[in-house]
């Protein structure tokens, strides 16, 4: 029987099967390491019994061979197997535990299933924040605010084409992720602009008085290559919009890659107010 596992020969190959796959399970490896030896017909078994195409990806990465991929997703220990979901880091297992890895795999494989058989509607009904993401762990006591965010009213500027709210909010903690590549680094300085009447251009950003201005170190990425930033809580209250100016990219960088943006915060009242009636519109009134 062929194996169910791709063998990653490249970067390019590994952002490929990112992309096709909705869920993604990397086995980080290494020829000399005993325990990875030890697990892999755990993983082989697990991948022949899970593996679905183009839902369900189980890819093995020689960290010697294929250094960059290794940096880039912070592998510092070995075996380490990493669980991607629409390419974006969920979850990882460290060392060879075999019952946490089928575990988390299974419950993946089967959120994966799920969602396959929701089809369109799951995805429109989903908003920005329907899919399960845990880039960071949430501040006690506030919400995901994702899911509040008018996607139709958004507006991104100097997009790369071919890269893959309707409540009173008040926004506590920013979460980014980022996951860089060769060509395109984390963000490392970021202005905020809460409440503008109109989507700032470039040059307004660059001389308007930000609502707060955030400056990113390498210590603020988590190993799932999330940074949680609070924010001055009292200048983001009643929030209607938000623009996010990144000023510049670690290292001088002349591109930046944002995979992924959570708001965190207290939900209110609705202020779409429905459809108003006049009074009196009954017969007899």
């Amino acid at each position: 029987m062929a194996s169910k596992v791709v063998q990653i020969t490249s970067a390019a190959q590994f952002d490929e099967v990112l992309k096709s796959s909705k869920v993604v399970v990397a086995d980080f490896f290494a020829t000399w390491c005993a325990p990875c030896h030890a697990i892999a017909p755990v993983f082989e078994s697990i991948a022949t019994q899970l593996a679905r195409d183009r839902a369900v990806t189980f890819v093995k990465i020689d960290t010697d061979a294929q250094k960059a991929i290794a940096q880039a997703y912070r592998v510092t220990s070995l075996p380490t197997f990493v669980l991607f979901r629409d390419g974006a880091v969920l979850d990882r297992v460290q060392g060879a535990d075999p019952k946490r890895l089928e575990a988390l795999v299974t419950k993946l494989a089967q959120e994966a299933g799920a969602a396959g058989a929701a089809g369109a509607s799951g995805a429109s009904d989903g908003g920005a924040g329907g899919e399960t993401w845990h880039g960071a762990s949430l501040p006690r006591g506030y919400v995901d605010l994702t899911g509040h965010v008018e996607v139709p009213r958004c507006e991104l500027l100097n997009v790369d084409a071919e890269a893959g709210g309707n409540s009173i909010v008040k926004l506590h903690t920013l979460q980014i992720t980022s996951h860089p590549t060769d060509e395109a680094a984390r963000p490392h300085v970021i202005k905020l602009f809460s409440n503008s009447p109109h989507n700032l251009g470039f040059d307004e950003a660059e001389d308007t008085l930000a609502t707060q201005e955030l400056t990113l170190s390498p210590a603020d990425w988590n190993d799932a290559g999330t940074a949680s930033v609070s924010l001055r809580f009292v200048k983001f209250q009643n929030i209607n919009s938000l623009v996010v100016f990144v000023v510049s990219a670690e290292d001088g960088a002349d591109k930046v890659r944002i995979d992924r943006l959570r708001l965190v915060g207290e939900a209110g009242e609705k202020r779409d107010m429905g459809k108003l009636e006049k009074i009196g519109d009954e017969p007899g009134e």
